[in-house]
């Protein structure tokens, strides 16, 4: 049997900063759909207020 880790999250309320990063970029700018997701989507982060730790993030496809 192999040796298991488990993780397991504090069930805590923490205060966060939501942070937005914007592009400019269009889709016409791109020849690649993967560039164009890494380079030209905006994307969200949460961050910690206290430690500073990205919680989580998403990228936007339709402009939030």
């Amino acid at each position: 049997m192999e040796d298991e880790t488990y993780y397991k999250t504090e069930n805590i309320t923490r205060k966060v900063w939501k942070i937005k990063v914007e592009h400019d970029a269009k889709w016409k700018d791109y020849m690649d759909h993967n560039q164009y997701v890494k380079e030209g989507m905006n994307k969200y982060y949460y961050v910690d207020t206290t430690t500073g730790e990205i919680i989580s993030g998403y990228q936007a496809y339709w402009g939030r």
